[in-house]
């Protein structure tokens, strides 16, 4: 680093700490989205900048190419090995961070300024809740205070930046909100990559022991949902199902390789068909999903109405035409009922009893044990079922781990622990091994309902696997968890587990459950009103305008038409006096040209007054008297001069 002698640009004190504002205002929303080595880089860029604004010296300029040059390899090394939304925003928020060291006048400040409220609008990629997108409006507000301050750091205070900032904020939302409502919302013409850390439902095309326990305690939301009657109206709390009730199916599992489960390609698109009559037990819901980037769609028990965008698989599963990579909402009809009686071809019974051969061969031996004990498939059921029940088996979301090749007897005889997906598992191999066709679903279970906003909200915790079994042409759901972890399936995840430290028993207590039930609320809100305000519901608003403008359209006019007359007589008294009556000084320069006998444009009263008084000596203390009421009249703000008195005293300058 070399001393500099002759700046380019002169910062002061005030705008250096500005800037340096700026940088770390735009930095912090990203701080929970993006990789550790981004914020070690940016950490550096404001730290290695502030020396240099505090110690007064400039870097030579092989310093600054070899520092920038280096970091903007790394970043670049990773949008690469990345490719996704993070590696794309990391690498613009080094580029914009580096042209601080490119200042050498005030529009390099402007340019690095326009940058930054580009790269903060950026975050709205990575999240979209209210609270962070209130974050990002106080941040834009912080950075619009930096513009200001910038040019009149020396004529305004701290405070009068803030609040001139705000005022003008202010004034710009009538125009936001006319132009979030009455633009025309299009697609997008591009795509971009997903976030690479983001497959927010928990749930992949296959499914291990295991493979859900690092999900069951995490409380981000997965989707929520608003349960409705025919005409779209939310029912009431006494209405709503019951916990126990609401399965979410997203996908199933058909393949085992005796380790893990599977989706069969065999299962393919099919055309989905009303049904003739209206099912009783029809559940009518609307569901709002968090981004996934993933195409399964949650639905309870089997559509009995169609999907928009949207394929109906032959498992009763419903795939998006897309991959959720916003917050989307659909609506849902579906039906336990529209269940009974379904085909399934011989390819299909074949896949749906298919196991692996020649292994847990202590499985086998018990299910031919009391399949002979039993009536039928149901009594078989059941005894399977009661097995979990009385042969101390518990659930637990740490379970020991399964590394033999016969992961099902070790299981079913040794370990006796697990959660939802071993029991499912396992259960699923015991109805196959007897030739019962059965399928293992992936989903969720349950929710915790939100009173305040009359909702239901599903967090990862409440992932869950259970069993469909095909029994003389229907499909029947069988939970074996319910044997073993009964508190699970009819109070929830929270119920199964005590608090342990002091983060989780803040969490669960009373005061911070009613906070976050509200700000739950608020986010649905946000969500269902704003984000997912689409261009149906924007053309049923110009509809809605439009068919009440021409049923009020004289009352409107008459409306506008007062309001107008009242803002000017607001107008009015607020301003000068002397801006009601300029005819009248048109009028008395007029006189005294005419007494003059000539007219030069463009003179003040004052001066038209001198000419008057050369003209006319002996109306020198008229003129005098007459001006300084004038000059009150013309120019106070507050002027309490009565027009009849200026008046008599311009009579009486210009009486003969």
């Amino acid at each position: 680093m070399t001393k500099n002698t002759k700046a380019v640009y002169t910062l002061n004190s005030a705008m250096k700490i500005w800037l340096i504002l700026a940088l770390i205002v735009t930095w912090l929303p990203f701080v929970f989205n993006l990789p550790v080595v981004l914020h070690f880089l940016i950490v550096s860029i404001i730290v290695c900048q502030s020396f240099v604004f505090y110690k007064k010296i400039v870097l030579a300029a092989w310093i600054r190419f070899v520092f920038i040059l280096s970091v903007l390899i790394v970043a670049g090394l990773f949008s690469l090995l990345h490719y996704s939304v993070e590696g794309v925003i990391s690498f613009s928020l080094l580029a914009v961070f580096f042209k601080i060291f490119e200042i050498k006048s005030k529009k390099d400040i402007y340019v690095l300024l326009m940058s930054l409220l580009f790269v903060n609008s950026t975050a709205c990629i990575l999240n979209q809740s209210l609270f962070y997108s209130v974050w990002l409006i106080v941040n834009m507000s912080i950075l619009l205070s930096v513009f200001v301050a910038i040019e009149h750091h020396q004529a305004m205070s701290f405070h009068k930046i803030i609040g001139f900032t705000v005022k003008q904020m202010l004034i710009c939302i009538p125009l936001m909100l006319i132009v979030f409502l009455m633009f025309p919302r299009i697609n997008a013409f591009w795509s971009m990559p997903g976030l690479s850390d983001q497959a927010t439902t928990g749930l992949s095309d296959s499914l291990s022991p295991g493979s859900i326990a690092n999900l069951a305690q995490s409380n981000a939301a997965a989707f929520r949902v608003t349960f409705t009657d025919k005409n779209k109206k939310p029912i009431s709390l006494q209405q709503q199902p019951k916990l126990s009730d609401l399965y979410w199916r997203a996908m199933t599992l058909d393949y085992f390789d005796g380790k893990t489960w599977s989706q069969n390609d065999q299962f393919s698109e099919i055309k989905w068909q009303k049904p003739k009559v209206e099912m009783a037990d029809s559940r009518y819901y609307q569901i709002i999903m968090q981004p996934s980037f993933q195409r399964l769609m949650l639905i309870l028990d089997r559509l009995s109405t169609n999907i928009k965008q949207s394929t109906l698989m032959q498992d009763q599963t419903v795939l998006a035409n897309v991959e959720f990579e916003k917050i989307k909402k659909y609506d849902v009809v579906s039906s336990r009922q529209f269940f009974d009686q379904v085909v399934i071809t011989d390819l299909q019974l074949e896949l749906l009893t298919q196991l692996p051969d020649s292994i847990n061969p202590k499985t086998y031996q018990f299910s031919q044990t009391l399949m002979q004990d039993s009536q039928s498939v149901i009594d078989y059921i059941q005894k399977v079922l009661d097995h979990f029940k009385t042969n101390q088996f518990y659930y637990t979301l740490s379970p020991p781990t399964l590394n033999t090749k016969n992961q099902i007897d070790e299981f079913l005889f040794e370990s006796k622990e697990g959660f939802c997906s071993h029991y499912a598992s396992a259960f699923t191999v015991l109805m196959r091994m007897q030739n019962i066709p059965s399928r293992i679903v992936g989903g969720y279970l349950g929710g915790e309902y939100n009173d305040l906003g009359g909702f239901w909200q599903i967090n990862q915790k409440q992932a869950h696997a259970w069993v469909e079994v095909y029994i003389n042409g229907t499909w029947i759901r069988i939970d074996p968890t319910a044997s073993v972890a009964l508190t699970r399936i009819e109070q929830g995840m929270d119920s199964m587990f005590e608090a342990n430290g002091l983060v989780e028993i803040i969490a669960r207590s009373s005061w911070m459950s009613a906070f976050q039930k509200r700000m739950d609320a608020m986010n649905y809100a946000w969500q269902n009103k704003v984000l997912n305000y689409s261009a149906n519901k924007q053309s049923k608003l110009v509809q809605n305008v439009g068919s009440w403008w021409n049923q009020n359209f004289k009352q409107v006019l008459l409306s506008i038409l007062i309001i107008s007359v009242l803002i000017f007589i607001g107008w009015a008294l607020r301003m000068p006096i002397s801006y009601l009556f300029l005819p009248l000084h048109t009028k008395w320069v007029k006189k005294l040209d005419k007494r003059l006998g000539q007219v030069k444009p463009n003179q003040s009263m004052e001066d038209k007054l001198i000419l008057f008084v050369k003209a006319n000596p002996n109306k020198k203390e008229q003129a005098e008297a007459f001006l300084t009421i004038y000059l009150s009249w013309r120019f106070a703000v507050n002027s309490n001069i009565q027009i009849t008195q200026l008046k008599q005293k311009f009579k009486q300058l210009i009486s003969t």
